[in-house]
């Protein structure tokens, strides 16, 4: 039993338990596909698909990554190892968020070793608060469902990794102060230095480090003031990086957080004043989220306030000032002088200091374009559940003067409550499995935020749900009708239910809203194109080419319309273009040939392989769907000339062999048909179909062998 109990308190023990917590909560998560912001961010971002970015960037002085230059490398480092993968992407992520675990273990274990902390009374415990305290605090924290977003959504990476060097950066800190030799005081300090640096390059919420150190060592160290807040110098120089980076980018006088905005967010005119205001209701929001994490969303639908008398956010202001108070009585009653056993508060009162100083970068007068996201909490997090799990372990030791079973009870329910969490964690994660389930959540519980309508309609369009999308686009329109990306949305569905003349109505509507829309003038095009109006479909492609002289889909589209006029030169350096800007259409415009030769329109298929034999030379699938259509055109000479072609281009394409067989079979010759035949098999030996035909092909040669000597 003593073995047992002992095992409870041992720091291996407590890893391995918080590394399993972790992993198991975050288990059904590898497979999650980019989401939202991933796709300009990582999967659409060419910048991080080599380091050459990252290189010309250095030697230019430049900052191409706004400052958050480590987080871009994170992503490109993982692009290199497993291109656009999402496993490895998620596994780096797990393992950051495991390693912040154990950083808050560590902050809570060196707090009770600082010497404000050390000569607290702790015989009835047996010195078993400081890892209790750091068990139960990394625990919630590994497994608490908030901490989702910025674990799963990938580019919140930016979030979770700026923490892991701002914790690291703290601990080191505290390390150094209670080093006994000089060099390791030093050697500490400078690599708390250096994570502190690493932290403000990875995202702007790293700013308030050095404050949040100043903090921790006016409370928990002694010493001459002078000196000690002098060492703290080179550590506030820190900070310069944050403005110096968007200096560099170019950002002049512009709010030092407007790039933490995106492309797609909404509000976007929100005053200094009324994101102040707003914030207040938020921060109790993320306050309910950490207590209670109910109805968890992507994408709030948050109301802004305008008024500091407003009685929502008088409630809220006054919900604020009230705890801080708990925390600044807290510090007050772990003075030195007082109680001994009242020093554990101050841990308590860090916390909350901590929760407020983290939060303020983005929930101050900077205002961001969303007011809300649930990955703004991950690092402040960390201070208020240290804070409340002190206070938990203050109460549950109170309680156990007249209650002699309270330790047990209150470590029953710690027990419960982490397992809720960890089962919330799950369940919330099973919502991030696709973009569909994602949006579906947001939509239900945003019914009157419009973005999710069109995500949602935008991933009904992808998997050929036209009805759904349009219901979606709809909802969208009646909450703000002049959103001419959903114009232009609704005239693709019409597209593909060809309804051309809806089609051209909507793609015209998102045109009056947005007249420089390259992508609603090339679908403008299209609708005409469909509708054999090739002139005005010829000067829509043109206008989206004058707006993006780089766009491969206009090119293509263009390159049709002159293959529809029978201008075929014209049409193969339209081609020509729209490969070169983006080779993926070459595939597409294979497709079309491979579809109008299941439709019977050989000839129609051939002169679509020939112009890109003509284009790429060196495209294998070409000459061999040439002889495809070649036999079918009963043309056997052509196709067996198709079909060798094809092989020279790839010697181990064993389905031209076999239909190069084919052909000499269908011409009787049967020897020079055997010789393709066996090829065939020996590339394929489990495809019963070839075999039998070379079987079957060699007992025809007998027959003729055996007629031939009779």
């Amino acid at each position: 039993m003593k073995n047992s109990s002992a095992l409870l308190y041992k720091t291996s023990f407590h890893l391995l338990i918080i590394l399993l917590l972790g992993l198991v909560t975050y288990s059904n998560t590898f497979n999650v596909p980019f989401h939202f912001d991933d796709a300009t961010n990582i999967s659409g971002n060419s910048s991080i698909r080599d380091f050459d970015a990252f290189e010309d960037a250095l030697k230019k002085g430049g900052d191409l990554f706004w400052g958050r230059d480590v987080g871009y490398f994170s992503f490109a480092l993982n692009y290199r190892l497993h291109g656009l993968e999402p496993f490895g992407y998620h596994a780096l992520n797990i393992s950051i968020h495991l390693i912040n675990a154990l950083l808050v273990y560590w902050l809570v274990c060196l707090t009770f070793r600082t010497p404000v902390m050390e000569g607290q009374n702790n015989r009835a415990s047996e010195g078993k608060s400081g890892p209790t305290a750091a068990l139960l605090s990394a625990l919630v924290f590994v497994a608490h469902p908030v901490q989702t977003q910025a674990v799963t959504y990938i580019v919140q990476r930016f979030a979770s990794l700026a923490t892991l060097f701002y914790l690291l950066a703290l601990v080191l800190y505290i390390r150094s102060r209670l080093s006994s030799t000089t060099a390791a005081r030093y050697g500490l300090y400078a690599a708390s230095f250096l994570c502190s640096i690493i932290a403000m390059r990875t995202k702007e919420i790293a700013f308030t480090l050095p404050v949040v150190i100043l903090l921790y060592e006016f409370m928990f160290f002694e010493g001459d003031k002078r000196k000690r807040y002098i060492a703290l110098v080179p550590l506030f120089l820190t900070m310069l990086s944050i403005p110096l980076s968007h200096l560099q980018s170019g950002a002049g006088n512009m709010d030092l957080l407007a790039r933490l905005s995106d492309k797609s967010a909404e509000t976007v005119t929100i005053s200094r004043h009324d994101y102040l205001v707003t914030q207040f209701r938020v921060i109790v929001t993320y306050l309910r989220l950490l207590f209670f994490p109910l109805d968890q969303n992507l994408d709030y639908d948050y109301p802004v306030y305008t008024s500091f008398f407003a009685q929502p956010v008088l409630f809220s202001m006054a919900l604020l000032l009230a705890l801080f108070a708990l925390g600044v009585y807290a510090f007050q009653l772990s003075r030195p002088g007082g109680r001994e056993d009242r020093r554990i508060l101050r841990l308590a009162a860090f916390g909350i200091f901590y929760f407020f100083i983290t939060l303020s970068v983005e929930s101050s007068i900077l205002p961001i374009r969303d007011v809300i996201f649930e990955h703004r909490l991950y690092l402040p997090s960390a201070g208020l559940i240290i804070g409340t799990v002190v206070c938990m372990m203050i109460i549950t030791d109170r309680c156990s003067r007249f209650l002699p079973y309270a330790g047990k009870i209150a470590g029953a329910m710690a027990l419960l409550v982490i397992l809720l969490f960890a089962a919330g964690a799950y369940a919330r994660n099973i919502v991030w499995q696709n973009e569909t389930t994602l949006w579906e959540d947001v939509a239900r519980k945003s019914p009157m935020k419009y973005r999710g309508h069109i995500n949602l309609g935008d991933q009904y369009r992808k998997q050929g749900r036209f009805d759904d999308a349009l219901r979606e686009f709809r909802t969208a329109l009646s909450i703000k009708p002049d959103l001419g990306e959903v114009h232009n949305n609704l005239g693709v569905i019409y597209l593909h239910k060809a309804l051309f003349d809806n089609a051209v109505k909507e793609f015209r509507t998102a045109l009056l809203i947005r007249p420089d829309d390259e992508n609603a003038h090339n679908n403008l095009g299209l609708a005409y194109f469909n509708k054999g109006d090739l002139v005005p479909a010829e000067k829509e492609y043109k206008a989206a080419l004058g707006l993006k002289p780089d766009f491969a889909k206009a090119f293509y589209n263009l390159g049709l319309l002159r293959e529809q006029q029978k201008r075929l030169e014209e049409a193969k350096k339209e081609y020509l273009t729209a490969f070169k800007f983006n080779p993926l259409l070459l595939d597409t415009y294979m497709k079309s040939g491979v579809e109008l030769y299941r439709q019977g329109d050989l000839d129609g298929a051939m002169l679509k392989y020939r112009i890109i034999a003509e284009i790429k030379p060196d495209y294998v699938q070409a000459p061999y769907n040439m002889g495809l259509a070649l036999m079918g055109k009963g043309r056997p000479d052509e196709a067996a000339d198709a079909f060798r072609s094809a092989i020279r281009l790839k010697p181990d394409l064993g389905k031209a062999y076999y239909n190069l067989g084919l052909v000499l079979q269908g011409q009787g010759r049967y020897a020079e048909a055997a010789g393709e035949l066996e090829t065939a098999v020996k590339m394929s030996p489990g495809d019963a179909v070839i075999r039998d035909k070379y079987e079957a092909v060699r007992a025809a040669m007998k027959g003729d062998n055996q007629a031939g000597k009779e």
